[in-house]
């Protein structure tokens, strides 16, 4: 293999400045395990594979990020607060004018809601202004070999991120992500950029970092997938409540409104929104973002 990813990967001393932090040793034996497996199930050369790990620098602060996730240790007030902030709804009020030809041509082709991709991308990166900074072969990197409660998920990753570096040109140790290995402007883990995303703008290419035609129909492709529902509503007041969890197809949840607690049914778009990012938070967030977006737009949200 000498691909375009061998170019760019001679581009890594881009990244050498100020105190040199200490790269991954490839000689341990897991790292050399991972690098025979990948190489093999990705059709990788295993010389390249070891070239560029030797080039991956662990970051510690990873690993304490991901054992306090935001969605575990705040409040649905105190996560309400981040992401529903009067600079993000003006944001995604510009956002939508600009790109509203795309979500128009989006919504009918898929059926899914453009306010649940707006809101998608506003809490993901605040429309492209927050994609990360982590280095995504560092994260998988540390996440891989020194994050023992997920180690396979993440080897996984890291698996694929190197097959897309392959296939999509995308560059090995200048491609910025969260602390998890989400990257671009949906922060789609490698997987799930190498099975869905799309195309956009039919140039020939899926890129998710700088082009917003590819990320919002990948956005909207990947939620058809997960099996979103056109014109289906995504809350309902609960009446009565139906129970902590509900049946296989909804979900409840209260929250606080104004006049006090309110029950409200995660209907089956909504457990959409939740394969996107598992937290109930995270879909909620979405959901209101989102509808209030639109509402600023003078568009009735279902």
């Amino acid at each position: 293999m000498k691909p375009r990813a061998l170019l760019l990967l001679c581009c890594g001393g881009l990244f050498t400045c100020g105190a040199v932090a200490s790269t991954l040793d490839v000689s341990r034996p897991e790292v050399q395990a991972f690098i025979d497996a990948a190489s093999t199930e990705h059709g990788l050369e295993r010389e390249w594979v070891e070239s560029l790990l030797s080039r991956a620098e662990p970051q510690p602060d990873i690993i304490e990020l991901i054992s306090r996730p935001a969605e575990k240790r705040l409040t649905w007030g105190e996560y309400r607060e981040n992401f529903l902030d009067e600079k993000r709804i003006a944001t995604g009020v510009d956002f939508w004018n600009e790109h509203a030809d795309r979500l128009t041509e989006v919504e009918r082709q898929t059926g899914v809601d453009p306010r649940v991709i707006v809101g998608i991308l506003g809490v993901e990166t605040r429309f492209g202004g927050i994609t990360g900074r982590h280095r995504v072969l560092d994260a998988l990197v540390t996440l891989g070999f020194d994050y023992p409660p997920r180690s396979e998920y993440f080897l996984g990753e890291l698996g694929q991120f190197l097959a897309l570096v392959r296939d999509e040109g995308v560059s090995p140790l200048e491609s910025l992500g969260s602390y998890a290995g989400a990257m671009g402007f949906g922060q789609f883990m490698p997987r799930s950029y190498r099975i869905y995303a799309v195309d956009g703008n039919g140039d020939g290419r899926r890129d998710l970092f700088a082009d917003w035609d590819d990320a919002i129909s990948s956005v909207a492709n990947y939620l058809l997938q997960h099996g979103w529902r056109r014109g289906e509503p995504i809350l309902a007041e609960a009446k009565p409540p139906l129970g902590k969890y509900g049946d296989s197809s909804t979900l409840d949840i209260e929250v606080m409104g104004a006049a006090g607690p309110i029950q409200l049914t995660g209907l089956h778009n909504f457990t959409v929104i939740m394969r996107y990012n598992r937290s109930l938070l995270y879909a909620l967030a979405v959901e209101e973002l989102g509808r209030t977006i639109a509402l600023r737009l003078g568009k009735d949200p279902q």
